[in-house]
């Protein structure tokens, strides 16, 4: 049944966005906790991290919740990977976004594009913000 087909796909993709939520929410714990958090406050690192959790799930955190960064972290960038990663899916995603507007079988504008993205993502290598670049 076609209503069935369409429930189980849009359950695939509600899914991919948890996920997405879930390593968002590290990459937060990870940031507030090397930036803000304060070992000598009232407040424990666990209590911390469900409080961030809380403001990213879709589901509720339980008070039991043990579990920082499942990632091993083990360069000296540490957690910043977390935020690197998610910031270069988002970029790619805008990329991508640029030839599916175009169209991939006009090959005039993939070349173009693809031009485009070597002159102004690439070519400056890390000498340039890649917000300003977009």
């Amino acid at each position: 049944p076609e209503p069935a087909i369409d429930m189980i796909a849009a359950t695939r993709t509600f899914h991919r966005g948890l996920g997405l939520l879930k390593r968002m929410t590290l990459a937060q714990i990870d940031l507030d906790l090397h930036t803000q958090y304060d070992p000598d406050g009232e407040l424990q690192v666990f209590d911390v991290a469900n409080l961030i959790a809380g403001e990213f799930a879709v589901i509720p955190p339980r008070v039991q919740d043990r579990e920082l960064c499942s990632a091993l972290i083990s360069d000296e960038y540490g957690g910043a990977t977390l935020v690197a990663d998610l910031w270069a899916e988002a970029l790619a995603a805008d990329v991508l976004t640029e030839f599916e507007t175009e169209g991939f079988d006009d090959e005039r504008a993939v070349a173009r594009l693809g031009r485009k993205f070597r002159h102004t993502m690439l070519a400056p290598g890390g000498g340039r913000s890649p917000v300003s670049a977009l």
